[in-house]
């Protein structure tokens, strides 16, 4: 894994960093439940939504000019 050349698994705790992320403890439905609440948990975060809201904007296609 180490070999994968990604400069942030450079070492054995980068793995190990990763594989407790992972929560390769949890069996399919208690993944999914954890995860879950990690999205609904960011999704009603104050900055993600600032920076979804940012996004929106900065994307949004400019109205064209009536004649």
């Amino acid at each position: 894994m180490l070999a994968c050349g990604l400069p942030e698994l450079s070492s054995t705790d980068d793995i190990m960093f990763l594989r407790d992320r992972l929560r390769l403890d949890l069996n399919d439905n208690e993944a999914t439940e954890y995860f879950y609440s990690l999205v609904k948990k960011s999704l009603n975060n104050y900055r993600a939504r600032f920076n979804d809201a940012l996004h929106i904007l900065a994307h949004q296609k400019p109205k064209p000019k009536k004649k």
